[in-house]
């Protein structure tokens, strides 16, 4: 080889080697996401009211300055109760992973209780919409969702997670230190589902582990926000039919900004899947400590 062309070769070895590899090449699901960089972003997506027929409760859905914003009416994700979801149907396993902002108009949280925005993987329905009250089919919810915004006390910033099993609810609340942008992620295992949140300069955290071999192989997966859990109560509560038929036109005072959603397809190496079939384990076991969990894939925290 002659002298002239060894230092081309030399700078192409190090350009291949100091180049990270796209975690999203040749990613089945990689296509799935999007940055929010056109006007027209929203079209790309599902809403639950197209999928299913129920009404549209967001009052504004738009792209400002790269970031998808909405805003919905007063709303709710809770028993038969559902709200504005935009999403993808995506098969197997998957990771999902969002970084938003929920804000009060004029505000940096919503005054108003039970205002949450961020990630829903839910079973898709075949039967809605419903005719009349009289026909409604309850107790046909079920997904596992991980959003931040108020929740009890308006103004205060919180996670929640919610495990929902034909729509019997198991909620958790957890605060948060500020306000702001926040990064999360939802990640499914085969039958188990975990959520992760990463704060501004930090690292990702294992927040909860969800075993649910309930759900079906495909989901539907995406945004969902909603708000005022205080105005649904006390106008449309315990009325499933009315509620998910008509809208609230009053302000809940909610803002969501979304910078992105980007899916990714997560691949177990040998030795993770080894592991969980010679302990006889599922993901959501915690006898995998968090340490393990991470060690044996590595892709969760990245």
């Amino acid at each position: 080889m002659s002298s002239r062309i060894l230092p081309l070769v030399f700078a192409l070895l190090l350009c291949t080697i100091g180049t990270p590899v796209n975690a999203q090449t040749n990613d089945s699901l990689a296509a799935l996401s999007d940055e929010f960089e056109t006007s027209d972003a929203p079209s790309d997506w599902t809403r639950l009211t197209d999928a299913e027929g129920w009404v549209d409760k967001l009052k504004t859905l738009t792209v400002d300055d790269g970031a998808l914003v909405l805003e919905p009416y007063p709303s709710v994700w809770f028993y038969d109760y559902v709200g504005p979801f935009l999403f993808r149907r995506v098969e197997g396993n998957f990771m999902v992973t969002t970084r938003i902002n929920v804000s009060g108009q004029n505000a940096p949280m919503p005054s108003t209780a039970y205002s949450l925005a961020g990630l829903l993987a839910r079973r898709p329905r075949s039967d809605a919409p419903f005719a009349a009250d009289s026909a409604w089919a309850k107790d046909r919810e079920s997904y596992v969702f991980l959003v931040t915004g108020t929740t009890r006390e308006p103004g205060a910033s919180k996670i929640e997670t919610k495990s929902a099993v034909r729509s019997r609810p198991i909620v958790k609340h957890y605060p948060r230190e500020t306000s702001g942008w926040i990064h999360l992620r939802l990640v499914r295992l085969n039958q188990t589902i975990i959520a992760f949140y990463r704060r501004p300069g930090a690292d990702w955290q294992i927040h909860e582990r969800f075993y649910r071999p309930d759900l079906p192989g495909t989901l539907q997966v995406g945004l969902m926000a909603y708000g005022d859990y205080t105005t649904v109560r006390e106008e449309t509560w315990y009325k499933p039919w009315r509620y998910n038929t008509s809208v609230l036109r009053t302000d809940a005072d909610m803002r969501v900004e979304t910078d992105y959603v980007r899916f990714r397809r997560p691949r177990l190496s040998d030795e993770a899947t080894t592991y969980v079939q010679e302990h006889t384990l599922h993901w959501d076991d915690y006898r995998i400590s968090n340490e393990r969990l991470v060690a044996l894939c590595p892709f969760l925290v990245e």
